[in-house]
């Protein structure tokens, strides 16, 4: 069907390694796909200190953002200690 098409050669393409690489960690859960994957919650951040409503979702906004643009892990531990730093 595609002739040219080289399957070793786009194997072995960085950008296409890079972007499997990638698809294999967020199919795997590395990346939380929603805000209700991250491994924190709402009450994590209330026994934190911080307050109940719109504030606790902008934290897990902002820390579901963070995973997602690889400047955090989605661990317990991690988002715990960054979502202390926001308070």
């Amino acid at each position: 069907r595609y002739p040219d098409l080289n399957i070793d050669r786009v194997k072995n393409n960085e950008s296409f390694k890079a972007m499997y690489h990638w698809y294999e960690e967020y199919e795997s859960g590395f990346y939380p796909k929603t805000i209700a994957h991250l491994h924190i919650n709402g009450h994590d951040l209330i026994s934190l200190g911080i307050p109940e409503g719109k504030e606790i979702a902008k934290v897990l906004e902002r820390l579901w953002e963070m995973c997602l643009a690889r400047e955090l892990t989605n661990t317990n531990e991690k988002l715990v200690a960054f979502a202390q730093k926001l308070n």
